[in-house]
């Protein structure tokens, strides 16, 4: 039972586009959101930061900021599963380990 919601859920995760950027500038409003994948592109062509953001029209520093300092970090939210209900006994073992992992690092 367990292991079929795990496997329903990282099938529905994999439907999900790999990237939570904003769709709108938060500042001006411009639509920023459908030019992430043509700014990664260019990056990987050999385009500095500033000849991508030329070319894609960002004259704005606040529309050059959303892209600049944008993290992506779906693959990293995608390995939890927020539907996932776990018993008392696993939460307790989950954070005996968190304890052990906290006092390694602080000995080392």
């Amino acid at each position: 039972e367990r292991e079929r919601k795990k496997e329903r859920h990282f099938a529905a995760s994999t439907c999900i586009l790999k990237m939570i950027i904003p769709v709108r500038c938060f500042t001006c409003g411009k639509v920023i959101g459908n030019k992430w994948d043509l700014y990664l592109d260019l990056l990987s062509s050999d385009y500095s930061e500033r000849e991508a953001l030329d070319t894609l029209g960002l004259n704005r520093y606040c529309c050059r900021r959303m892209l600049m300092t944008h993290v992506d970090l779906i693959e990293k939210l995608l390995t939890y599963n927020t539907l996932e209900k776990i018993t008392k006994k696993e939460f307790e073992e989950i954070g005996a380990i968190a304890d052990r992992e906290r006092q390694k690092s602080n000995l080392g």
